[in-house]
């Protein structure tokens, strides 16, 4: 009895070795399970939390431009409304009083400027708001008028008009005043030679001189003023001097053509008394200076008074 009693213990303290050896065994395995487990849930929630960040790193970005691209479309879209909504007057550097014929100088010296620069923005802009312009003259061109007693211009107005002599005198009346002038200085020519009766040409010259100087100075108020951009051009001494020489020329025409009116009808008369057969009077055919200086006068009265 005491044999096998003593022959079990080391049998028991074996097992219960060996059992706490499989105990600390499986402990550890459930340790190591839980250990792993706490593992991969701290990795899943690491890696959650980092596509996390970086889904709101991406949808802060994706705002940010979202922020960027309407503020920028909306700067666009205010930008292209005030470029429309800009006065071309503004646009031009004109007055809204100027004379359409100034405010196209202005245009084609501006425009001309950016096209030489390459500023294709500008060109536009210019052309834009001389549309606008050309537009609002057409509008009113059969009012006649526009901004109170400023006339629309005539290019503009009577566009659709042809003409069928360009170079031709053209209907101008003159102001009271120049016509006053016009009406004395002929009279006191046509007075002069009646009265004195002198078989000269000397105030044919005179009426001729004065007329020349009268209708230059008229034609001169009906060319399109020019502009202050248009001084600055480097052309713009050969222009003015080409401008003078043309309206010089459209003077001595006018003028010449008066006298050559006149002189035409006393040869005609004279024909006509050798047609119909009878003689003509000597003091008519001595008159020739006195006949052709009177109908010149009346006739520069007219032409210097109402045409152009």
């Amino acid at each position: 009895m005491s044999m096998a009693s003593t022959a079990s213990v080391p049998q028991y303290v074996a097992a219960r070795s060996g059992m706490l050896r499989s105990f600390n065994g499986q402990a550890s395995l459930k340790l190591g399970e839980c250990g792993l487990v706490a593992t991969c849930g701290a990795w899943r929630r690491v890696r959650f939390t980092a596509l996390q960040n970086s889904r709101l790193r991406e949808f802060r970005t994706t705002s940010r431009r979202l922020s960027v691209n309407c503020s920028a479309a909306g700067a666009s879209s205010a930008g292209d409304q005030s470029t429309e909504d800009e006065s071309p007057y503004q646009v031009l550097g004109v007055s809204p009083f100027e004379q359409f014929d100034a405010i196209k100088a202005v245009y084609n010296r501006r425009y001309k400027d950016a096209e030489k620069r390459g500023d294709e923005a500008a060109m536009a802009r210019f052309e834009r708001a001389y549309d606008k312009l050309l537009m609002a003259q057409l509008t009113n061109r059969k009012k006649g008028r526009t901004f109170g007693d400023f006339e629309v211009s005539k290019e503009i107005r009577y566009a659709d008009k042809r003409v069928l002599f360009p170079w031709g005198p053209k209907i101008a009346p003159s102001s009271k005043n120049d016509v006053l002038i016009n009406l004395a200085a002929s009279a006191v020519i046509a007075i002069w030679i009646t009265v004195t009766q002198v078989a000269e040409w000397k105030p044919l010259q005179f009426l001729m001189f004065g007329y020349v100087f009268r209708i230059f100075l008229k034609l001169k108020e009906y060319e399109p003023p020019t502009s202050v951009w248009s001084e600055e051009d480097e052309d713009s001494n050969s222009k003015r001097r080409q401008k003078n020489g043309m309206r010089l020329l459209r003077t001595l025409a006018l003028v010449l053509s008066c006298v050559a009116i006149a002189s035409l009808a006393f040869t005609g008369i004279l024909n006509g008394y050798e047609l119909a057969g009878a003689f003509i009077p000597r003091k008519l055919l001595h008159s020739q200076e006195l006949f052709v200086t009177v109908g010149s006068s009346i006739l520069l009265f007219f032409t210097g008074s109402y045409l152009r």
